[in-house]
């Protein structure tokens, strides 16, 4: 016998060749041996299936560093929404992200620091929440020279991660602040905290240039925003949000909870 001939997928073996153990293995058994993953023999080797890789052609069209963009905002969001929030049909989503709004409120419920929060809906996608505590418009550790409000707003999981109380954040902050502002067409945020007052203003995760001012405002907070059509194809549902606002009412009853659909009394 001169030689073994497995085909035209594979050379002709000389018979005196050195078979690895497969190969062997499958010799005495008289079948094919089998296809390693890859070229792992040398070019030219008998046992070698294909092209070596250096033979193996390079794409016309080669991802390269010109193909990488830097995204601004909360541009990420917006460009793939449902990695986020999960399907954007369902028709509880605009409710629960209104619900978002409510997070650092809750946070400041149990340190005694608020004492009243309502919510409101002006028509389908637009609503607002006030709250008697501010956000801080100093920096703290995690964010360097940012505010914390600006970071609530802008950075996902800013909110989450910069709770007070953790159990808040795996409760009431399942989407954040950021994301509730990348939803959206345009959010105003102002908070009077300790002394000062800013209006943080943003148009579709874009926030526009703000100032940090003296005053001597309550602290006091009020979110207010319009969900972005082209994103969210549902509605609030107001029956939802009146169940959601009277649970909070129970599960923190130091502070009231209202849902009346009508700008508070206390809104600047």
């Amino acid at each position: 016998m001169d030689s073994i001939d497995f085909g035209r997928s594979c050379e002709t073996i000389p018979a005196n060749a050195k078979l690895p153990f497969h190969f062997k293995r499958a010799l005495r058994i008289g079948v094919k041996p089998p296809r390693p993953h890859g070229n792992i023999m040398a070019k030219g080797s008998p046992f070698a299936y294909g092209p070596a890789m250096s033979e193996t052609p390079i794409s016309d069209n080669p991802y390269s560093a010109a193909n990488i963009e830097i995204l601004t905002g909360l541009e990420a969001i917006r460009r793939r929404p449902m990695m986020y929030v999960g399907s954007l049909d369902a028709p509880e989503l605009p409710s629960h992200l209104l619900l978002e709004a409510v997070c650092h409120a809750i946070d400041e419920v149990i340190d005694g620091t608020c004492t009243a929060v309502t919510i409101g809906v002006t028509d389908e996608l637009s609503a607002w929440v006030e709250y008697d505590a501010g956000m801080s418009l100093e920096p703290i550790a995690p964010t360097g020279d940012i505010p914390a409000a600006e970071a609530f707003l802008l950075h996902v999981s800013g909110c989450h991660n910069l709770k007070k109380h953790i159990a808040i954040g795996d409760r009431h902050c399942r989407f954040g602040l950021a994301v509730l502002n990348a939803f959206s067409e345009e959010l105003i945020a102002t908070t009077h905290c300790s002394g000062k007052s800013a209006t943080l203003c943003f148009a579709k995760g874009l926030m526009e240039p703000y100032r940090i001012e003296l005053t001597d405002r309550a602290d006091h907070t009020r979110i207010a925003f319009k969900l972005d059509r082209t994103l969210i194809p549902g509605a609030f549902d107001r029956a939802l949000i009146a169940r959601e606002v009277a649970a909070l009412g129970k599960d923190y009853p130091q502070a009231l909870f209202l849902f009346d659909g009508e700008r508070s009394d206390a809104a600047d």
